[in-house]
């Protein structure tokens, strides 16, 4: 790092505030305003793809597979993706609590999605534990869309994601900061 004399320092933010103030006061003020607006548009796609519109998904039975719809999140104890096997552990019933939180329950085993000791590090596992109603369990649907939905945790506010950005089958399922890709 740089380390500047007081003088020195002064004199900067002295020449940048006036610069400031030259802007704030030119016509050309209005045009730095509306690059301003354009540049925010611009960007609006791309957050709605990452953070998404929070979904009303209908209380019911639901498989969650891959973008490629070619890889189902599953397991008994460990969540992963598989290859489709038409079993009920790759089956969720999903339920909103009145909180507007859903919970993941798997049909198969009777437990719920869950991170791995509550944790709030990216990249702690999901898997299956008894029902307890911790933030650990609960989940925020988000609507990316284009068809597709982001699972959000209640507990740190990460998104369900395949490891390594991997869709194919065996990859581990963990929590991720959300960031649009196909893995989440």
């Amino acid at each position: 790092q740089e380390i500047m004399a007081a003088g020195t320092l002064e004199s900067e933010i002295t020449d940048s505030m006036h610069a400031d103030s030259a802007l704030w006061n030119s016509a050309s003020f209005e045009n730095s305003y509306v690059s301003l607006l354009n540049w925010i548009s611009a960007r609006k796609n791309y957050l709605d793809r990452v953070f998404g519109t929070e979904a009303s998904v209908a209380d019911g039975a639901y498989t969650i597979t891959t973008c490629n719809g070619k890889s189902y999140v599953g397991g008994i104890g460990n969540i992963e993706l598989e290859n489709s096997s038409s079993t009920n552990y790759q089956i969720f019933d999903i339920a909103k609590n009145p909180d507007g939180y859903y919970s993941l329950k798997n049909a198969g085993t009777g437990k719920y999605l869950d991170v791995y000791g509550g944790s709030t590090a990216a990249g702690a596992n999901i898997w299956s534990y008894p029902g307890n109603g911790t933030y650990a369990q609960q989940w925020k649907i988000m609507d990316n869309g284009d068809g597709t939905y982001t699972f959000l945790n209640r507990i740190c506010g990460m998104a369900m994601d395949a490891a390594c950005g991997n869709i194919s089958a065996g990859t581990n399922i963990q929590i991720y900061s959300s960031n649009g890709t196909n893995a989440q």
